[in-house]
């Protein structure tokens, strides 16, 4: 029912006015619901090693009014090695937004990061950028953050685990390969609802 509710709300015409681009967020079922599980992003399109895209967007209505959207960080962050995303580098990712919220860095080792709360907008909207920062080294290659969102409603739901492929100065085809990695993961069946996605022989920290 879930699955259905969400094809619904994401064909509708009215959820294609959300921009283009960004994180696309419903809830259904309960849920809150993504539009896709993996993101890419480049780092450096304006400032070096730094990104605010995707950006999380949702539809007036989707979010009750006086609640709050936050994140949380499920995993190191990752780098491609050309054959999947085991490695863990000497590289974290800051999330910011603004001046105002953060920093909150990836973890060195796997573990959960809560991050801060944004308000809903008074008309049940939430649009928001992230400043996502890859720290020094700030090397070349592919990286993977893995995220989650949740509302201060307790009567929401999180949504599932989403993943976002940065590009740090690499080629578009290791960013597709990488990225094409992390989709086939996800076309596994998920046992008893929740998806072990086997990462070079590492699990995920994938929850609900």
């Amino acid at each position: 029912m879930r699955s259905l509710i969400l094809a619904l709300l994401l064909t509708s015409p009215t959820f294609a006015q959300i921009h283009s681009g960004d994180v696309e967020l419903g809830v259904a079922d309960g849920m809150i619901v993504t539009n896709e599980r993996v993101y890419d992003a480049e780092f450096g399109e304006i400032i070096p090693n730094e990104v605010d895209e995707p950006g999380f967007d949702s539809l007036p209505g989707t979010f009750p009014t006086g609640s709050s959207i936050g994140f949380t960080i499920l995993d190191s962050l990752r780098k491609w090695n050309g054959t999947d995303f085991a490695t863990i580098p000497t590289e974290t990712v800051s999330i910011a937004f603004g001046t105002s919220l953060g920093p909150v860095v990836t973890p060195v080792t796997p573990s959960l990061v809560n991050g801060f709360h944004l308000n809903v907008s008074s008309d049940g909207s939430w649009h928001r950028h992230y400043d996502f920062v890859l720290n020094t080294p700030q090397s070349k290659g592919i990286y993977l953050l893995q995220l989650q969102l949740s509302s201060s409603d307790p009567t929401i739901d999180p949504t599932d685990p989403f993943f976002i492929v940065f590009n740090q100065n690499d080629s578009v085809f290791n960013h597709d390969a990488a990225i094409g990695f992390v989709e086939s993961l996800l076309l596994v069946p998920e046992p008893s609802g929740l998806l072990l996605a086997l990462i070079g022989g590492l699990c995920l920290r994938i929850r609900r």
